[in-house]
């Protein structure tokens, strides 16, 4: 039987609807489907209700094969005109003929998004119509002599204002995969905005410049319907975060966010969060896919579900005899050793101590209890300083289901020599044992 080929525009649609699905994991696979085409097909009328350009949003008309169409040329050389991130136009002539303008692909334009839901993150959440997610939020290109050059502004603060910063920006999912000398940045770049009473803060479909957090006041975010309806989305009462949706994606305002009282706000500007924030992310996933590919395991893996893993892991640190796992506990995800060097091992029924094994860079552990869906049955311990990626329980089961055949095999490996192990402990432990009771004779 001959090989079957897909089309690129289905591919295309596939792929987005799968990140979508495995980033939200939703319970109803069927409805969430039906729900994400649906907003699919309304998000095309409506687009083209918007003019011709975006007509062919998911056909095979586009220029470029890929299903979406986002090719118009330079009027002056010929090359792919692309639509300014500053003014949010489409010039008629190129950004190499231009040489000033920042472009951004009218791909990234046309295509759906969402994001979490807003609870989490901080944010006003998407309505139904729009519950699509854009997953690459580089859709602004990062320019690599510009950010070698780039210096982030600092604004002076007092210590107290810092550690409340530090507070309120460490709890936000966006921040969380940054090293500390780039937290230090964000804080160092924010300043402290006063607002009034009725102040709009955000307007919806303007351009985005700051991303703004909570420090005082009560906020409200809505939109205006295209009949001229207000629809309040959410209030933010003394906390919170918005505003770095349009930063992130490079996207007009979606929703507007005005003061409902006196309040202060730390502002961060564009530049900062985009040469930080996003560049983080960056680095992270290259350095996380780095160790993935060490692990023999995770070959089962394609490079899109390995990016994936790597998206969703956590950096943690562990001192010299500091326990990473205790034996009895709830199993909360997996690690995958970065740096250094773990013992794993047992207590018995007698309260001894029995080594099992010593995994070092590019080993895993904590698997087995997730498969099992039991308690820990051993503990690991730090050797070393310990730097590991840490995958909680829920990503695991979403992303790992084409290495558990591999993991399974492994768990009777690590039965086998867990019962080896321990009538060893046993054999030791009866000898010492008897040579005590020879020595008292």
């Amino acid at each position: 039987m001959g090989s079957i080929k897909i089309p690129r525009s289905l591919r295309t649609v596939i792929l987005d609807f799968t990140m979508t699905f495995l980033m939200e994991s939703p319970k109803d696979v069927l409805k969430f489907g039906y729900d994400y085409f649906k907003a699919i097909r309304q998000r095309k009328k409506t687009l083209k209700r918007h003019g011709k350009l975006f007509e062919d949003l998911y056909s095979d008309g586009s220029a470029d094969g890929t299903g979406i169409n986002t090719k118009t040329y330079c009027q002056k050389c010929g090359l792919e005109v692309f639509k300014c991130s500053r003014c949010n136009k489409l010039h008629k002539v190129c950004r190499v003929c231009t040489k000033k303008l920042k472009m951004t692909p009218m791909c990234a334009m046309a295509q759906p998004s969402i994001r979490k839901s807003a609870t989490d993150e901080g944010d006003a959440p998407m309505t139904p119509h729009r519950q699509t997610r854009r997953y690459c939020v580089y859709s602004e290109g990062l320019n690599e002599k510009e950010a070698k050059e780039w210096k982030p502004p600092v604004y002076e603060k007092s210590e107290e204002q810092t550690r409340k910063l530090m507070s309120l920006i460490t709890v936000k999912t966006l921040f969380k995969q940054l090293e500390p000398d780039e937290m230090e940045t964000i804080v160092n770049a924010m300043f402290l905005r006063d607002v009034v009473a009725n102040e709009v803060v955000i307007k919806q479909g303007r351009g985005g410049d700051f991303f703004f957090v909570i420090d005082s006041g009560d906020y409200r975010a809505y939109i205006k319907t295209e009949e001229g309806d207000v629809k309040i989305l959410t209030n933010y009462e003394g906390h919170g975060s918005f505003g770095e949706l349009a930063l992130m994606y490079n996207v007009p305002r979606f929703c507007s966010v005005k003061a409902m009282t006196d309040g202060k706000l730390w502002t961060l500007d564009r530049d900062t969060f985009r040469k930080t924030v996003i560049q983080g992310a960056m680095r992270k996933r290259e350095y996380h896919m780095k160790l993935l590919k060490s692990v023999p395991m995770l070959k089962a893996l394609t490079e899109f579900e390995m990016m994936n893993v790597a998206d969703s892991l956590d950096v943690r640190h562990f001192t010299t005899g500091e326990k990473i796992i205790e034996q009895g506990d709830d199993a909360d995800g997996m690690f995958f050793i970065d740096v250094g060097k773990v013992v794993v091992s047992y207590t018995d029924e007698y309260g001894l101590d029995v080594v099992l094994d010593t995994l070092e860079n590019g080993s895993y552990f904590g698997e087995l209890a997730l498969i099992e869906k039991q308690k820990r049955a051993a503990s690991v311990t730090a050797a070393s300083d310990v730097t590991v990626a840490f995958l909680q329980r829920d990503a695991f089961e979403r992303l790992l289901g084409p290495c558990k055949e591999l993991m399974t095999g492994k768990m009777e490996d690590y039965d086998a020599k867990r019962e080896e192990m321990i009538r060893k402990a046993n054999e030791d432990r009866r000898m010492t044992e008897i040579e005590s009771v020879r020595s008292h004779e």
